[in-house]
């Protein structure tokens, strides 16, 4: 008897966890767009950057390609712009207020010019958003839908 009260202690603190850690997932998923949110997060970063009074050059997603560490799809986004330091960082600050995940790299400042009262800046980076890589078994049920 007290093996199978061992068993059940133990099938009960299975259940526990396991629903800890879907309800875990759930709140890191929140943080990852769905596939088809994608261009709508990215509309909304090339925004932040017009509210921001920065010209934007160019603006160049990039197929998205799966993450090294095999659990998320990176989808990159090249892009060249005109401003100044300040609304550069003000732009950059913007990206820490959005509910998803959104990186900046290879940062590159250059060719300063006087406008008016300000420095205006060439700036290039790469920025970079993630998607859940979906399963086999949601990609089904996606369909069924």
């Amino acid at each position: 008897k007290y093996v199978r009260g061992q068993v059940d202690l133990d099938a009960d603190e299975l259940k526990k966890k396991n629903t800890q850690l879907r309800a875990d997932l759930k709140e890191l998923e929140e943080f990852l767009p769905k596939e088809e949110e994608i261009s709508s997060l990215l509309k909304q970063i090339s925004d932040l950057g017009r509210e921001a009074n920065l010209e934007i050059l160019s603006w160049k997603p990039a197929a998205k390609k799966r993450h090294s560490s095999g659990i998320i799809n990176e989808v990159p986004v090249s892009v060249q712009l005109v401003g100044s330091y300040h609304r550069l960082g003000r732009f950059f600050s913007s990206l820490t207020m959005l509910d998803r995940i959104v990186t900046v790299k290879n940062i590159t400042l250059g060719g300063a010019k006087t406008q008016g009262n300000e420095a205006v800046l060439s700036v290039s980076f790469s920025a970079a958003t993630y998607t859940a890589i979906e399963s086999t078994a949601q990609k089904g049920k996606n369909k069924r839908r």
